[in-house]
């Protein structure tokens, strides 16, 4: 799945973020290693949720509760790169 651009807006591309989801033909890591081989480096973006990050674990203010969205999307996105590396 590719961003989202609303109409009569023009987006600009710091992070270019695509969703791999069950129907693509290959899952995220897959598609890393696929780039990777190509030359083209591509990393997820966001690869925990924040309250999996051990500085935020017991921060007062973020609370660890289910986030069944956040978890697929930490799973499925991946971010290329603007240029070869």
């Amino acid at each position: 799945m590719l961003p989202p651009v609303p109409a009569g807006r023009l987006p600009v591309w710091r992070q270019y973020t695509v969703r791999l989801t069950a129907e693509a033909r290959m899952d995220r890591n897959q598609l890393s290693k696929w780039l990777d081989a190509a030359g083209v480096d591509s990393r997820p973006y966001y690869p925990k949720l924040v309250h999996d990050y051990h500085c935020f674990r017991d921060h007062p203010q973020v609370v660890p509760d289910e986030t069944p969205r956040a978890s697929q999307a930490v799973r499925q996105v991946l971010s290329p790169p603007f240029t070869r590396r």
